[in-house]
């Protein structure tokens, strides 16, 4: 006759439970094993986008160091400082520009004043967003970069459609504006992280169009506006130095953004 006591032999499932809860089956091992197997899906998924966001950090927000948190203070508080100098001095530039201009000379100033404000409003934003907050802080350096475009163009705007005449006028805007479109869809579909050499070029390029129209220029330009305008320029391009060694130089993009600030 078999003993009165009968032998168990543990199953995986049995040994599976006391591994989850420390308990039989039967005791709450289904409800374990649901908690257990949401927490690893969850952690899996965590893992995976935190790998993802710290495979872009390096990529998308800096060459080879992020900047740190004293450098990004002096940054946003410098472009804030502007941005907001854009609001008060606006209505100014734009009842001096409707009482000594035209409706052109008027359009020319508010795509100018529009321009500024958009860049040092997204350039603060960038910076002020923390390093943590990868993938937004990415995606501001992305406006950030995509509205200089935007400056350089709206810098030249009042002085292509107030300046120049026919036949310079509108194959130098259009030029000017679509060498603008050409770099903002360089940034949002091509491969600009790879290449940044390529944005500097364009912002270079857009900056320095006016030596082709120097001639027509010269003729009827007052001399003191030439001045501001080449210096201008070479502020911007003085600046590029700060930009392309601001990963190695402290501060060095708060340099950058004096320069901008300047040639603004």
């Amino acid at each position: 006759m078999p003993d009165s006591e009968t032998t168990v032999q543990s199953s995986p499932a049995d040994t599976y439970d006391v591994g989850v809860d420390n308990e039989r089956e039967g005791d709450g091992e289904g409800v374990a094993l649901h908690k257990h197997t949401i927490a690893v899906s969850h952690n899996g998924i965590a893992a995976r986008q935190k790998e993802r966001e710290e495979a872009l950090l390096p990529r998308v927000i800096s060459r080879e160091r992020l900047q740190t948190t004293g450098e990004e203070i002096a940054n946003t508080i410098s472009h804030g400082l502007m941005a907001a100098g854009a609001l008060v001095f606006a209505p100014n530039l734009l009842s001096h520009a409707a009482e000594h201009g035209d409706t052109v000379t008027v359009v020319g100033t508010a795509v100018f004043v529009a321009s500024m404000f958009i860049l040092y409003l997204g350039s603060t934003i960038y910076h002020a967003v923390p390093t943590r907050c990868t993938a937004l802080k990415a995606w501001f350096r992305l406006v950030d970069h995509t509205v200089i475009y935007l400056l350089i163009a709206g810098t030249y705007t009042p002085f292509i459609l107030e300046v120049l005449d026919d036949p310079w006028r509108w194959p130098f805007l259009v030029a000017e504006w679509g060498l603008a479109v050409g770099g903002i869809l360089f940034k949002l579909c091509g491969d600009s992280h790879a290449h940044p050499q390529a944005s500097t070029g364009f912002y270079l390029v857009m900056g320095w169009i006016g030596i082709l129209a120097a001639k027509p220029l010269l003729a009827v330009m007052p001399i003191p506006g030439i001045i501001w305008l080449v210096a201008g320029g070479l502020s911007y391009s003085l600046g590029v130095i700060f930009y392309a060694t601001d990963h190695v130089v402290p501060f060095g993009h708060l340099l950058w953004h004096f320069f901008v600030m300047g040639g603004t």
